[in-house]
């Protein structure tokens, strides 16, 4: 696997005990359900991460799109999966390179620039978060700024059930494939 992906061993999108579920009070049978939702989704979106390019990712997300809405956490799980596998990915360079290594930033920045669609405003909108995390120094949170212009709050994942399509998700886990690229390309 990729120096670049974080560890995948947890979930599919490397992270160890997701929060999903459990930001919000409710239920326990309301988290269960939530957290069973995002596994799912999560195993389909890691299969076809891994098969863009080969012909079957459609059909795996168009599989993980089926899932039910989630009514504990008010958000599509499929949607939210693909956010938090983009997020996993920048977040988790942020956290293991050194403080004056910018690879991150200057990989996302080369995505970003001719991205538009579901995949750009979802780049835009973890650049956005991460400017509010408080791990990032003076120039980093400045340029994460920057790039994530005109991006509010946390709207990036909270789109309409009708926005949320094969299509916008697919676009999402292109800008993840074409990050991955980019940290490559940089790092030779």
């Amino acid at each position: 696997m990729s120096e670049f992906l974080p560890d995948l061993s947890a979930n599919a999108f490397g992270l160890p005990d997701s929060a999903f579920g459990l930001a919000t009070l409710g239920s326990a049978e309301g988290a269960d359900e939530s957290r069973r939702l995002q596994a799912s989704a999560e195993n389909l979106l890691g299969k076809a991460f891994i098969a863009l390019g080969c012909g079957d990712q459609e059909r795996l997300v168009t599989r993980a799109l089926a899932l039910p809405f989630d009514d504990h956490e008010q958000v599509h799980p499929t949607w939210w999966a693909a956010h938090t596998f983009l997020y996993s990915l920048l977040a988790h360079e942020v956290e293991t390179l050194p403080d004056d290594e910018h690879a991150w930033l200057d990989a996302a920045a080369a995505v970003l620039s001719p991205q538009q669609g579901a995949g750009g405003r979802a780049l835009r909108g973890v650049l956005n978060t991460l400017t509010h995390t408080g791990e990032l120094s003076v120039g980093e949170a400045r340029r994460c700024g920057e790039l994530s212009r005109g991006v509010t709050e946390d709207v990036w994942w909270d789109a309409p059930v009708a926005e949320v399509t094969v299509e916008a998700v697919l676009d999402v886990l292109r800008v993840a494939d074409a990050y991955v690229a980019a940290l490559k390309s940089l790092n030779r």
